[in-house]
């Protein structure tokens, strides 16, 4: 039996707790997405190959996947509260490297360093939803942020472009730097301490932190569960993000212009599953909300094997058929996420660091293997997101008599 644990946290989730969070969760979605229409910029500029320019975010995203466990472990040891302070402020002086930076191995390098960094916005956002809030109340906060989450996708790229046009490319670089220092302010003045303490309890050595995490988090079937789900519907999410631009261009002749609001539309689909699962958690509950998403998959799933088997269809179709895959997954996300967590409320750092693990593994591994398989046609993209929505429904369908719902 574990010791009983101390009072609970004495933080609420207000509008500006809330706030402050959603600004955490979503710090590196922002740095990826406000400089994804510079990338071309910045190599000619520098005068480096052209080739090195995706390494710009392919090198954050690396380094975002490593940094996760490491930051959830040390949240979970030294509290939430060091632990950003310090993601932050490396996270500030890696932005501005970047920015001032005359050279294109100095700009991967500072990314690099700033992607480690940037893992502890969204880990401890989610451990803190964690700690103040389970079951209901939790999926509701989690809804919320894939809510900003989807804002911000759509506002980013945005962004980047008027930023790059006015100032040129080193502006774009600079929001990252701005968005720390505010982010700073705000955990100052609003967030308080949440990590949950055992009385009476000494602290266990590193390994013996690290071995216990390790076995609360996979022995918990419904951890793995939930992370699993979730796992795999990012995983289809993301090809639509990487594999949208070439099929909209090449394969429907559509201007790149065009790529941006036809994005968004499927983007909006995604906002709105965010949505309506903080609306209807509380009426439908986590597994209600769980088997909406998974019958959205499932529809979607089921169009979209049929549109890869029968090759080019109309792009209304085949867009409709993209948003409610997108619709599903963010019913789906914020209900997986909190099943995840919620079992092993001692270890809600290093559970939110697997999580997001296994998010950024599982979409990298989704869209490399898309990248490979495209043959000048939509059926990479169609075909990944239908294998990436069969297991989503196979694995809920196999899992959902195993566990409680929260």
């Amino acid at each position: 039996m574990h010791p009983p644990e101390s009072a609970p946290p004495r933080l609420h989730p207000t509008p500006a707790v809330v706030a402050v969070i959603g600004g955490l969760v979503c710090m590196s979605a922002v740095t990826i997405d406000v400089s994804m229409p510079v990338l071309a910029l910045v190599a000619r500029d520098l005068g480096a190959e052209p080739r090195l320019a995706p390494l710009i975010i392919s090198l954050y995203l690396v380094a975002y996947a490593l940094g996760q466990v490491p930051v959830g472990m040390a949240a979970d040891r030294y509290g939430r509260l060091p632990v950003l302070y310090g993601g932050l402020g490396v996270f500030l002086a890696a932005g501005a490297v970047t920015a001032l930076s005359q050279d294109m191995g100095t700009v991967l390098a500072a990314r690099f360093v700033q992607g480690l960094a940037g893992a502890a916005g969204p880990v401890l956002g989610r451990a803190v939803i964690r700690d103040i809030a389970s079951g209901v109340r939790a999926s509701q906060l989690m809804s919320v942020m894939v809510t900003l989450l989807g804002v911000a996708t759509l506002a980013a790229p945005l962004l980047g472009s008027g930023l790059a046009v006015l100032w040129g490319w080193r502006a774009t670089f600079t929001v990252s730097v701005a968005l720390a220092l505010v982010l700073l302010v705000a955990v100052r003045l609003v967030l308080r301490e949440t990590r949950p303490l055992r009385a009476g309890v000494p602290a266990a050595s590193a390994p013996g932190q690290l071995a216990a995490s390790v076995r609360a988090f996979f022995g918990s079937f419904q951890c793995l569960w939930g992370t699993a789900l979730l796992a795999l519907a990012f995983g289809g999410y993301m090809t639509v993000v990487t594999g949208a631009s070439p099929i909209l261009v090449e394969v429907y002749g559509l201007s790149p212009g065009w790529v941006g609001p036809v994005f968004a539309l499927s983007a909006a689909a995604y906002t709105v599953g965010g949505v309506a699962s903080r609306r209807w958690v509380a009426r439908f509950g986590v597994r209600g909300m769980l088997a909406a998403s998974v019958a959205a998959f499932a529809a979607a799933t089921l169009l979209l094997g049929a549109i890869t088997a029968a090759g080019k269809v109309p792009l209304p179709l085949l867009w409709t058929c993209v948003s409610v895959y997108l619709l599903g997954i963010g019913l789906l996300l914020p209900n997986a996420t909190a099943v995840a967590l919620e079992p092993v409320p001692q270890a809600a750092g290093f559970a939110a660091g697997i999580v997001g693990t296994a998010q950024i593994g599982l979409a990298a591994l989704a869209t490399m293997l898309a990248a490979g398989l495209y043959d000048g046609s939509a059926a990479a993209m169609t075909g990944a997101m239908t294998a990436a929505g069969a297991l989503t429904v196979l694995g809920y369908l196999a899992g959902r008599g195993r566990t409680r719902g929260p």
